[in-house]
C-alpha cells in the first residue's frame, strides 16, 4: 500500500490587516486623530486616510501639516501661523470692503437713486454672500463626502453672527436711525427663509425641487 504525504500548503495569500484606528472609524463624520491612535506615525496615516473629514477645503492642508509633524516646537509653530494666516485674511477682506467695496454701492445708490435699504438687500448682500456662496459649493462638489453640515453651518452661523455682533457693535460703535417698515419687512422675511429651511430639514430624508425654490420666492418678496 503507498502512502500518501499530504502537505498543508496556505492556498490564499495573506492580505495586510487593515489597523484598528483606520477600521473603528470607518463611516464617521468627525477627524478624530487621537481617539484609537498611539504615535504620530499613526494619527498622520488616520489624517492622510480621512482626509474629506479632517480638511474643511482649500490648498493648504493645515490639519496634516500639524498632524504629522513630530517636532513638538514646529508644530506649536505651524499652530500659530495658521492663526495668523486667518487673522491676515480677515485683515485683507476688511481692507477690500472698506476701501472698494463700500465705496462702489455708495456710489451706485447715489446713481440710481435707489434707496440705501434696496441697495442692502441687494448689492450688499450679494456682495458680503458671494465668498459665502462659493466655499458652501466648494466644500460640497469638490469632495467625495460633500459636507453638509459644514455648509449649513457656515449659512446659519453667519447669518447669526451677523444679526447680532456686527449689528450690534455698529450700533454701539455709531448709533443711527432706521428705517421701521424696511427694517420688520426684512427681518419677517429672513425669519420665514429659517422656517423654510427648518421645514426642509424635518420634512422628509429627500430633497425636493419646490423646497429650494421656495427660498427663491421668499427672497424675491
Amino acid at each position: 500500500m503507498n502512502n500518501s504525504i499530504f502537505l498543508n500548503v496556505p492556498t490564499t495569500i495573506p492580505s495586510t490587516a487593515v489597523p484598528y484606528y483606520i477600521t473603528a472609524n470607518i463611516g464617521l463624520n468627525q477627524c478624530l486623530p487621537y481617539k484609537d491612535t498611539n504615535t504620530t506615525e499613526e494619527a498622520c496615516h488616520y489624517v492622510k486616510r480621512f482626509h474629506d473629514q479632517c480638511e474643511g477645503g482649500g490648498y493648504l492642508l493645515w490639519t496634516e501639516y500639524i498632524i504629522c509633524t513630530e517636532n513638538v516646537p514646529l508644530r506649536i509653530f505651524l499652530l500659530i501661523l495658521s492663526v495668523i494666516y486667518l487673522l491676515l485674511l480677515f485683515l485683507m477682506m476688511t481692507t477690500i470692503a472698506d476701501d472698494f467695496f463700500s465705496l462702489s454701492i455708495a456710489t451706485i445708490v447715489e446713481h440710481l437713486k435707489i434707496s440705501q435699504s434696496i441697495a442692502g438687500i441687494t448689492l450688499m448682500a450679494f456682495g458680503n454672500g458671494a465668498n459665502g456662496i462659493f466655499s458652501i459649493i466648494a466644500s460640497v462638489v469638490n469632495t467625495k463626502h460633500p459636507k453638509a453640515g459644514l455648509a449649513i453651518g457656515d449659512l446659519l452661523g453667519g447669518g447669526a453672527f451677523v444679526t447680532s455682533v456686527v449689528f450690534g457693535t455698529v450700533i454701539l460703535i455709531k448709533p443711527f436711525k432706521i428705517a421701521k417698515f424696511a427694517t420688520f419687512r426684512d427681518i419677517s422675511v429672513y425669519l420665514i427663509g429659517i422656517g423654510w429651511m427648518a421645514f426642509m430639514m424635518l420634512y422628509d430624508k429627500k430633497l425636493h425641487f419646490w423646497e429650494p425654490a421656495g427660498l427663491f420666492f421668499f427672497i424675491g418678496l
